[in-house]
């Protein structure tokens, strides 16, 4: 795993059981990484729906169009842009344990994945996505990202790196669970500058090769976000604005 991401806390907090934690481990997504990310997903939180109901997670309404639909709420703690990123995917199961359809977030929006061909991008029950290189929105085949968002991905991933600082309009921030100061905020965006970066465009890494990630019922991750953030900025605080542009500008040169 990346290690500038093994530094920054401990999982050990999330733990998780019982058949419904089998069912989510059985289809969690396989996620696709560009060779250079530097941000691998690091926990998910899953709710299991089996009638219309609100998102636990997420600002969608969860329709099953058959018998069940897994939410994963994917947590990493940094997106290229800003520090706290959460993804989803939603998993559409028949009564079989089939997938009868895969939907991801993109950007704020839900989008049905599919393969340039129409079918499902699914392997062994598990649907496999490709990342956004440093900014995680989901796509059903890494070519056809490349093409349609290339240009645009990798402006945020080079001039664009830490344009948001801290992000602070989230569910978490607006309940008052953490906050940051302005210096903080700076200090993030500076921080991601330093990380900037090409992305390569092979995605020959997955998450199984990283290590995958936590999967934990989503009450428990909702519990860990707070304290994991709040984590996050204290580690940032512990430098100054001046001696990350230095670390910076060594990088330039």
């Amino acid at each position: 795993m990346n290690g500038r991401v093994a530094t920054l806390g401990d999982l050990g907090s999330l733990r998780a059981e019982g058949a419904e934690t089998e069912l989510a481990h059985a289809h969690r997504p396989l996620l696709r990484l560009d060779d250079a990310e530097p941000f691998p997903p690091l926990a998910a939180g899953f709710a299991i729906y089996r009638e219309t109901a609100q998102s636990v997670s997420s600002k969608f309404q969860i329709e099953p169009v058959a018998d069940c639909v897994i939410e994963y709420a994917i947590w990493y703690d940094w997106d290229i842009q800003h520090l706290y990123d959460l993804e989803h995917v939603w998993l559409h199961l028949d009564a079989y344990g089939q997938v009868v359809q895969v939907e991801a977030s993109r950007h704020g929006s839900r989008l049905v994945m599919q393969r340039p061909d129409g079918a499902r991008p699914v392997e062994a029950g598990r649907p496999v996505l490709f990342l956004e290189p440093g900014k995680h929105a989901h796509w059903a085949d890494g070519e056809t990202m490349r093409l349609e968002a290339g240009e645009r991905i990798d402006e945020m991933c080079g001039a664009l790196a830490g344009q948001r600082g801290i992000h602070l309009s989230n569910r978490f921030s607006d309940a008052g669970l953490f906050h940051a100061t302005e210096e903080q905020d700076q200090l993030a965006r500076t921080q991601l500058q330093n990380w900037r970066f090409a992305p390569s465009w092979s995605f020959t890494r997955t998450s199984d090769d990283i290590g995958d990630y936590r999967l934990v019922p989503w009450p428990a991750l909702e519990a860990w976000v707070p304290t994991r953030v709040k984590h996050l900025i204290s580690e940032l605080s512990k430098h100054d604005i001046d001696s990350l542009s230095f670390q910076q500008s060594q990088a330039e040169t």
